[in-house]
């Protein structure tokens, strides 16, 4: 999967502690239900979701999917399985990654049979996983997805299989309670834009005409092997973005009339920003006009 930077566990701490100072307390409690409903926290950039975190009502949910372009979300069942010297083994979780994944609409799924060992076994034997026959598997687990965890090191190496996609990464022993959040964003988001696939997805405000459009689209090119629209708003533009070398900021931030955006924290507990952040697969530009 294209990744912006791979987070070490000094990075870990590090954003734990800028996120933390920048959290509000859930002034609006209609924050966790409309996370919930749309699976990723990517919904709360949205300008009709700002405002309405500054009003003291419960806004539209209906006006919001709509303004937004993003479907209900039904949530993911996880069958989760430790990998040791990469034989499939019963994974143990805690109360608290349990919580987690419950605030995230994960249902985790830990049952490992002897037959399902052996099948796992024999089927990650293969130089290329049979997307047919996982899913075999996976309805006979009654899940979604399957979830691979290979700890050394204290760190955690994942893969998430959801036919027909793979996510992977890996995260730092302290940092193992953002694991649901993580694969919460990387299954919601390919609900919510199918196309994206493994890609990252980019945001680009301020585009008020044609002209800019293309000039964005140009610009994209110089960090992204493939470019694709996703979706357009009258401001604004969702980019597919496929990359090779995982430089896509480095890159990006040579164009002057991109300029990123922050995360908006308002009403987000600091395991959902610290889930967004470490799945690495959206970022978000304003375009400015008065730059040539």
């Amino acid at each position: 999967m294209a990744a912006f930077c791979r987070l070490g566990a000094r990075r870990i701490g590090l954003l734990t502690v800028l996120m933390t100072t920048a959290l509000s307390c859930h002034a609006n409690g209609w924050s966790d239900e409309l996370l919930g409903l749309t699976g990723t926290s990517i919904v709360f950039d949205a300008p009709v979701v700002q405002q309405a975190l500054q009003k003291d009502t419960r806004p539209d949910f209906g006006q919001i999917l709509q303004q937004t372009g993003l479907k209900p979300w039904a949530g993911a069942r996880i069958w989760l399985v430790q990998l040791v010297d990469n034989k499939p083994r019963p994974f143990v979780t805690s109360k608290v990654f349990e919580s987690e994944a419950n605030h995230r609409g994960l249902i985790i799924n830990t049952a490992l049979s002897d037959t399902d060992k052996t099948t796992l076994a024999q089927m990650l034997a293969q130089p290329k996983i049979s997307w047919s026959n996982l899913q075999k598997l996976l309805n006979s687990q009654h899940s979604d997805a399957l979830v691979l965890i290979n700890s050394q090191n204290n760190t955690h190496f994942w893969q998430l299989f959801a036919p027909p996609q793979r996510f992977v990464g890996n995260l730092a022993g302290e940092g193992f309670n953002y694991l649901p959040h993580i694969w919460s964003e990387n299954l919601a988001m390919s609900w919510q834009w199918p196309e994206l696939k493994q890609n990252i997805l980019i945001h680009i405000d301020g585009l008020h005409n044609f002209a800019q459009f293309k000039a964005a689209e140009k610009a994209l090119e110089t960090a992204c092997v493939n470019t694709q629209v996703l979706r357009s708003f009258p401001d604004g533009v969702d980019f597919s973005c496929r990359s090779a070398n995982n430089l896509i900021p480095e890159k990006l931030s040579l164009i002057p009339q991109l300029v990123v955006k922050p995360m908006n924290s308002n009403n987000l507990d600091e395991a959902t920003l610290m889930g967004r952040q470490l799945a690495q697969r959206y970022v978000a530009y304003q375009w400015r006009s008065d730059i040539y």
